[in-house]
């Protein structure tokens, strides 16, 4: 651990636990010492294992997402939970061994401690706040933000009293800076070295960075959390914002402290979906929120109308939005049962011949399910015509876990990767093509609901997920 200097500090630890739990109470009893020959050997078990600790994280929010709704009401409480128990991307992360969830778990952490403190402000609420804060920053960097809301929190609630502003500061800071110590002290002892790689990753080299500026990250992240939520949560989204600061002001307050997160990670030269979860889940607080209060003054314009209009704007704030994210989580869940490209093509492969020895391949393709590399390196300058090492394969086999990400990158930087796969459209025969069904947001609810249960039936009706494969003759 003393050498990892990037994120994932707390799950690797955690993990680690968990695994030595599974040695010591599963195969230790039954003689099995050799942890590395039960890892390999298991190497499903290990791995289930993983994920339903990040599950765990997981549904961990949506309890959070309930006792911060609590602030605003018991009804926005329950909503809230329910939107983030069936929001699609929190579904799909929270079945990956990554530590995007957990980070947002400890986010949370730090939002509801930064709210009960604010309520009843007193050293355990700081220390909460702290603690969540340094969990989060060792999970991943950016976690470091919760300082930011714990400065608010503490400002907002001895904004009278400047003295209890510094006190209760530096007592905050002593709290996350033990809590790093407790976790991971190697992001402290060799902060140096811990800075350069966080200089290394982010950088225009790293996929993700795609020469996007400020400005454009900051547009993508808006984006895809309005694409997200829907049209309708968007909305509500808006008008809770400012319904909430005119009637709950301090906690608004500390709650869109937690939103202007997307400033400072929006400065970061990569840019991924999985970074958004922390505005999503603003956004959908927000949403749980504005929704009531757009009931609310709906029903006090239509005051004795025809309740017909009351259960359609209970529709059109509550169900239609609710069976958006439903529908959108049904598709998700249905990929992960769905067979995946990488698996089932490989049988198919070694009937045609196409094999290791006669093919360059992508990574995450039938002939390298995992790994990181792409056909590309093999190739001078990325032409398929000039092989490195003599002769030539036959084929080149292509993921679009590469190839897409490639074809969409700066040009600057990766143009000749991209002229590499746009090479091999044009000048050589396309003997295989296998595509696959991905689940897709869509910003208007009745869209989102048609194209989540289409690819729900096409799951049912076999539809593969994974990664579109393509495969290339060379030479005949």
């Amino acid at each position: 651990m003393h050498d990892y200097y990037r994120p994932n500090h707390v799950s690797i630890k955690i993990n680690t636990l968990l695994y030595v739990g599974i040695q010591e109470l599963y195969f230790a009893p039954r003689g099995e010492d050799d942890f590395s020959h039960n890892y390999y050997g298991n190497f499903a078990l290990f791995t289930t294992a993983s994920r339903v600790l990040t599950a765990l994280f997981g549904v961990g929010t949506v309890i959070l997402a309930y006792l911060i709704g609590l602030f605003w009401g018991r009804k926005q409480a329950l909503f809230a939970a329910l939107l983030f128990a069936v929001f699609p991307s929190f579904i799909e992360h929270s079945h990956y061994i990554t530590p995007d969830m957990p980070l947002l778990f400890f986010m949370m952490g730090v939002l509801w401690a930064a709210l009960c403190y604010q309520k009843k402000p007193s050293v355990s609420w700081l220390f909460w706040m702290s603690f969540f804060a340094a969990l989060a920053a060792c999970e991943k960097y950016p976690g470091a933000y919760g300082c930011v809301v714990i400065a608010i929190a503490v400002c907002a609630v001895h904004m009278k009293k400047p003295v209890m502003i510094v006190k209760n500061g530096c007592l905050a800071i002593l709290f996350f800076v033990l809590g790093i110590l407790a976790v991971s002290p190697v992001l402290l002892l060799d902060l140096r070295t811990v800075l350069e790689v966080m200089a290394g990753q982010n950088k225009q080299y790293h996929l993700g960075a795609d020469g996007l500026n400020f400005g454009e990250t900051l547009f993508f992240y808006l984006k895809t959390t309005a694409v997200g939520m829907g049209l309708l949560l968007t909305v509500s989204s808006l008008y809770g914002v400012v319904k909430s600061f005119l009637k709950n002001r301090r906690p608004t307050i500390i709650l869109l402290t937690f939103f202007a997160y997307i400033v400072p990670v929006s400065t970061l030269k990569i840019h991924w979906e999985r970074y958004t979860l922390p505005i999503y889940a603003v956004g959908l607080l927000f949403g749980a929120v504005g929704a009531f209060y757009l009931l609310e003054d709906v029903q006090g314009f239509l005051k004795d109308k025809a309740s017909a209009y009351l259960l359609a704007a209970y529709s059109l704030f509550f169900l239609l939005p609710a069976c958006s994210l439903l529908a959108g989580a049904a598709a998700v869940t249905g990929s992960f049962l769905a067979p995946d490209s990488r698996i089932i093509l490989q049988d198919v492969f070694a009937e045609m011949g196409i094999t290791d020895e006669n093919t360059v391949n992508d990574c995450n393709t039938p002939l390298d399910p995992g790994g990181y590399y792409g056909a590309f390196g093999e190739f001078e300058e990325g032409d398929p015509g000039r092989y490195k090492y003599g002769g030539s394969p036959t084929f080149v086999m292509t993921s679009s876990a590469q190839r897409d990400l490639y074809l969409e990158s700066d040009r600057e930087i990766r143009g000749w990767i991209a002229d590499f796969y746009e090479q091999l459209d044009e000048r050589y025969d396309l003997v295989y093509l296998f595509p696959v069904e991905k689940p897709s947001s869509h910003f208007l609810e009745l869209q989102n609901i048609w194209y989540a249960a289409r690819s729900v039936y096409r799951y049912l009706r076999g539809a593969a997920v994974g990664y579109e494969i393509r495969v290339y003759q060379l030479h005949p």
